[in-house]
């Protein structure tokens, strides 16, 4: 793996070559055999269930006032800055007893680079507890696609949050300048949460970045997130949000190691050249990984995942 790392970034950003899905594919799930760890965690199935019941109840539990906090308001607007104090002092007591009920904990590094509260946050996707990583530090929104916004729980979750919900494929007219907007006046927004790959994939690359994060040309703040497990992979990229969070569940122990780089000035030429940005942002989040870049893309991610379809 370092023998490409290094072929993919040791040259310059207009001269990279994002390594093609026949050499590594970044949409499939691995997994390991079984070890007497895993025969562990069978027999430990009664006690899993008992935290995982408590779990859906703290979720339950903090539903309600994120609810009420919704009641009458436009989720596109501002939201004042009472409900965001009482929005944040229920999310993060309700939020750590939620990771770790599952057996999720989250390493941070890399806190030095952190200076303020950035506007713009821009991280590789590998799993929807990203956002919740993340959020921990920053109390952030999201820039996430529109399917979210209908799923039980999680949709008022997000709408609290004040995330952008984007439609995909439908050109999203106008979407940039609520963007712009939100970057432009902290006081009224939180700072937002890009992950320019516009999908989740298995870590083991950086796929292409879109360049909506970038287009604003304001200094970002990359975060890089790497996953340590054990038996089960816990990425859901091709795997529904339920389904992921099942999975996440069953393995008892994740680590999250999230890892905060320097502040990323854009210079001229990259304020002039978004799709530049995104690459130079995007060459620094694989070299934390230490992982390659990837030709991989949304679209090729869902003829992947058709094509085994067909196959079954």
């Amino acid at each position: 793996m370092s023998a490409i790392l290094s072929a993919t970034l040791s040259q310059k950003t207009d001269e990279v070559t994002d390594l093609p899905l026949s050499m590594l594919n970044p949409f499939t799930r691995r997994y390991v055999k079984h070890d007497i760890f895993w025969f562990i965690k069978v027999l430990l199935i009664p006690v899993i269930w008992l935290i995982h019941t408590g779990c859906f109840f703290t979720l339950m539990l903090s539903f309600a006032p994120f609810y009420v906090l919704l009641l009458g308001k436009d989720h596109t607007r501002p939201m004042p800055l009472w409900r965001q104090r009482v929005s944040h002092a229920i999310s993060l007591p309700a939020l750590t007893i939620f990771l770790a009920s599952f057996g999720v904990f989250v390493r941070e590094r890399g806190l030095e680079n952190i200076q303020g509260r950035p506007r713009v946050i821009v991280s590789n996707h590998v799993s929807a507890l990203d956002i919740m990583a993340i959020w921990r530090r920053f109390q952030n929104s999201f820039v996430s696609k529109a399917e979210v916004q209908d799923i039980f729980a999680m949709g008022t979750y997000a709408k609290c949050l004040r995330c952008v919900f984007v439609n995909r494929g439908s050109g999203n007219s106008g979407i940039h300048e609520v963007i712009k907007t939100r970057v432009e006046d902290p006081r009224l927004w939180p700072p937002i949460t890009f992950f320019p790959e516009g999908t989740t994939t298995n870590g083991s690359a950086v796929i292409r970045f879109h360049v909506g994060a970038f287009k604003p040309g304001v200094p970002v703040q990359p975060v890089a997130i790497k996953y340590h497990w054990r038996h089960t992979d816990p990425s859901d990229t091709c795997i529904g949000t339920w389904k992921h969070l099942s999975v996440i569940w069953w393995s008892m122990f994740t680590l999250i190691e999230v890892t905060y780089l320097p502040l990323y000035t854009p210079s001229e030429e990259e304020k002039a050249d978004p799709m530049l940005f995104a690459e130079n942002v995007r060459m620094e989040i694989a070299k934390t990984l230490d992982v390659p870049l990837s030709s991989g893309t949304f679209k090729a991610k869902m003829a992947f995942l058709g094509a085994g379809r067909k196959e079954e």
